[in-house]
Order: C-alpha cells, then structure tokens, then sequence
C-alpha cells in the first residue's frame, strides 16, 4: 500500500469487540453501523464524523475477519466517496 499521509484508515469493527488491539496502526474506529450516519452531510452535525466531509480523500476500511471491512467501501462509495478501498491484515488492500 502506498503511503498517502491524507489516508483514512478506518477499522468498522464495533467498539465491543475485544479484539480492536489488533487494529492497523493510525486506525480510527468507526462501527459499521456508525458509517450510515458519521459519513452523512445531511445528518445533523453532532452525528457526523469530520474526517469523513472529504469525499475525495482516500480511505481504506479493515476489520479482522474481512466482511464488514469489505462491505464498508461499497457503503461509502454509494454515498459519494470517489478513492476507498478495504485491507485484509495485514494490511494489503483491495480497490473495489
């Protein structure tokens, strides 16, 4: 993966997970479920995330067994996001 210092990693594994130290260095962690509504510009703006206004800006989603981190780009890009990916531990990502 190269180094994009603008790189948004975002490990969508809910927060209760037990695992979450096995997160990707300079991961954020934003559930899944949180996505529908932190990425969102048109939710109210205590339920938005800042780091995800920039639609163009790249963004790579993990989470340890691979279905939510898969899954997540796709939900990004149907709400506008133009440069996601998902990475499979350890850490080589898959453009979708």
């Amino acid at each position: 993966m190269q180094e994009d210092p603008n790189t948004l990693i975002i490990d969508v594994r809910d927060s209760a997970d037990g695992r979450l130290g096995d997160r990707i260095p300079g991961a954020i962690n934003v559930p899944y479920g949180n996505l529908l509504f932190a990425a969102d510009n048109e939710t109210p703006q205590e339920w938005r995330n800042p780091r995800l206004e920039d639609r163009s800006r790249p963004i790579v989603t993990h989470c340890v067994v691979g279905p939510l981190g898969a899954i997540a780009p796709k939900t990004l890009q149907d709400m506008g996001f133009a440069n996601v990916s998902y990475a499979v531990l350890p850490a080589l990502p898959h453009p979708f």
